[in-house]
């Protein structure tokens, strides 16, 4: 962005003008002596002011005396430290900074102010107040705009705090990282400021929620620790500024109720006499919701498996495992660990729901990409859950089980073979560090992760001395070995990067070849325009065409239907699918037997049987048990439950257009 470029451009300037100077300069002396047009440099001083604040210095201004700099002692230092700005520490973005304002001024900036401020014409600033207004919007925070008034925001207070911190996480990640490494290391003094917030030392906080771990018998993940760390810092901030959080009576008694709760209470008038800051109880009980909502080490999280309160959740984990099972023909319930760590997932998830508080997961998108099956899974096994517990549980969620389930899948499919060595680091929950962890295994044959740690483990030295490389989700500081940031899913460029890297050379396709794809195509059963009169019929016809081909044993239609009597199978995907199946002793060759239908057929829905839904694809899998991986059918089921292809198979009217549509790869 050219404004933004010259800005900085003349914000340096002025800044090294005035590290020069040993008492105050006025707005005229300093116009002539770098050449700097008066009236520019006067709407630049705000600019000047945030640039300067972010990295603990101050402009000064006293009218009648001049400008100059209070900060840093060694002058040089500062502007070597202003000068690497122009390639990596750069200010606030027009977009950002009116998104700033919104969430930091007492009184909202016009449009006016922001064209003033930013050098933009009001179209484009009324676009980025359109962008802010959404932003605004997802935070449960309401951006009005009255004509000849100006803005006004309507929010509580607790939505307000927690969106000030997703801006800190989301706009300023540099800093956060840095503060991390500040918190994991054994600093005496960690002073950081914030776009959004004053400037703190974070140490008195560091020792505040290292009592709150112990405490609680909890240890928080990396990323969670700095969030509730920031969460307090963002509270105290508020409070300094004059801002109460009000909860309605019964909740605020219900959480009062909370051992946390009770223990936060009993720790915090440490930071309050430190920092001179009053917590009113609706204070301690937001920290409370902060802490009970941060997502926990598995580590922390084993040592109350078998706490009495566990067992019911237990149960909800077993059910989700039984139904996992009979979709993917795989062992899941024999898996205790991941029932164990589902379990304790919905807990702490469960909690967060029934105190009202937003469930948030920024992997949503990629996995409903990465995992269409094990999503779908998840999201019936919500609804279930909705209605037993009568709460609304959000699609999030059902993410997050899909991460655990498509993790035991991972898992169980691996087969241990010689490896490279690789630690895993990861500053989220253990369902994503898992699902690393596993994907790792799977798609690198020869790798083996001899080591799952935290940022701290790392900063603290703690790294194997054996690892060949170190796949992380965060930057890490410089390590002695190689190391790659990835996201959890590993795509494509980041396996490749991985491969070189270790020196690998093959490694297993996520998807089917052509000529695999093809293979099987052609050896399976096609019928477009299926006529049937109900699910029964049409299993029975697919799966007699099936016999007749060799491709089942005997006993195969039988064992389908009654299956899908036990465990039904459709799915309320965009256009309605079902996949009838049966165990792998009823198969002879890999293949499948894919039906539209000329009428929809009801089938009960997959982990929600007294629901139907009208299916208009009908997909059945042959399985052979020696093929796990099974890269065939989640192709096909992809393709199946992706609208537009199955628009497309709707309208086939023979078996070699319904091929040809199923033979291009899927994008």
């Amino acid at each position: 962005m050219k404004n933004k470029s010259k800005r900085l451009e003349r914000s340096l300037r002025v800044i090294q003008y005035l590290i020069k100077q040993h008492h105050p300069v006025s707005l005229t002396h300093i116009s002539q002596d770098i050449g700097l047009n008066v009236n520019t440099l006067k709407k630049d001083l705000p600019y000047i002011e945030n640039l300067l604040s972010a990295h603990h210095t101050k402009l000064m201004r006293k009218p009648g005396v001049g400008l100059w700099i209070e900060g840093e002692k060694q002058q040089n230092k500062i502007y070597k430290n202003f000068l690497q700005l122009q390639n990596k520490h750069l200010p606030l973005d027009a977009k950002t900074f009116i998104l700033h304002a919104f969430l930091t001024e007492k009184k909202c900036p016009t449009v006016e102010d922001f064209c003033d401020m930013l050098e933009l014409s009001k179209p484009t600033v009324l676009k980025y107040i359109k962008t802010a207004r959404t932003w605004l919007s997802n935070h449960t925070i309401n951006l009005v705009g009255k004509p000849g008034v100006g803005y006004k925001l309507y929010f509580t207070e607790d939505n307000m705090r927690n969106a000030i911190v997703d801006f800190i996480e989301e706009f300023e990640t540099e800093k956060v990282n840095e503060l991390m490494a500040c918190l994991f290391t054994h600093k005496k003094s960690c002073l950081f400021k914030f776009n959004a917030i004053d400037a703190f030392e974070f140490i008195p906080i560091k020792t505040f929620v290292g009592k709150m771990e112990a405490a609680n018998n909890t240890d928080l993940t990396d990323k969670d620790y700095a969030s509730f760390v920031l969460k307090i810092a963002v509270s105290m901030h508020r409070l300094k500024h004059n801002f109460i959080i009000r909860y309605e009576s019964k909740k605020l008694f219900n959480i009062m109720q909370h051992p946390v709760y009770r223990s936060a209470s009993s720790l915090i008038p440490s930071i309050e006499e430190y920092f001179n800051i009053r917590f009113f109880p609706e204070d301690i009980a937001y920290i409370t919701l902060s802490f009970i909502s941060s997502k926990v080490k598995e580590s922390s999280m084993l040592n109350i498996i078998n706490n009495k309160d566990h067992s019911i959740y237990m149960e909800y984990a077993k059910e989700i495992a039984t139904i996992a099972n009979n979709i993917f023909g795989l062992p899941i319930t024999k898996d205790t660990e991941f029932i164990h760590m589902l379990a304790l997932h919905l807990k702490s998830t469960l909690n967060k729901i029934k105190y009202g508080m937003k469930i948030k997961n920024p992997l949503l998108k990629e996995i409903k990409e990465e995992y269409p099956l094990s999503f779908d899974i998840a999201e019936n096994v919500t609804k279930i859950l909705s209605k037993k517990l009568n709460l609304n549980i959000p699609e999030e969620e059902a993410g997050y089980i899909a991460m655990y389930i498509a993790t035991a899948v991972e898992k169980i499919k691996h087969a241990r073979i010689k490896r490279k060595k690789v630690a895993v680091v990861c500053a989220m929950a253990m369902g994503t560090s898992s699902l690393l962890f596993w994907r790792l295994l799977n798609e690198m044959p020869d790798l083996d992760v001899v080591q799952i740690s935290s940022y701290k483990d790392i900063v603290e030295g703690k790294l194997s001395k054996e690892v060949d490389l170190v796949v992380s989700t965060i930057p890490l500081p410089p390590l002695k070995v190689p190391h790659i940031v990835v996201s959890p899913f590993l795509n494509s460029d980041e396996r490749k990067e991985i491969r070189e890297i270790l020196g690998i050379v093959k490694g297993r396709c996520p998807y089917p070849s052509k000529d695999e794809l093809s293979k099987i195509l052609n050896r399976s059963v096609i019928i477009p325009q299926l006529k049937a009169a109900n699910w029964k019929e049409a299993i029975s016809i697919l799966g007699k065409q099936l016999f007749k081909k060799g491709l089942v044993k005997e006993g195969f239609i039988d064992a389908v239907i009654s299956r899908e009597r036990e465990f039904p199978t459709g799915l309320n995907t965009p256009i309605p699918i079902a996949l009838p199946h049966t165990e792998f002793k009823y198969s002879k060759k890999e293949s499948f037997a894919i039906a539209t239908l000329k009428n929809t057929i009801s089938f009960r829905e997959m982990g929600n049987p007294k629901n139907r839904i009208d299916a208009k694809i009908i997909l059945i899998p042959v399985l052979v048990k020696n093929n796990e991986e099974k890269t065939v059918f989640y192709d096909l089921f992809k393709k199946c439950r992706d609208k537009n292809i199955a628009t497309r198979l709707l309208s086939a009217k023979n078996e070699e257009e319904i091929k040809q549509i199923l033979e291009k790869p899927y994008k």
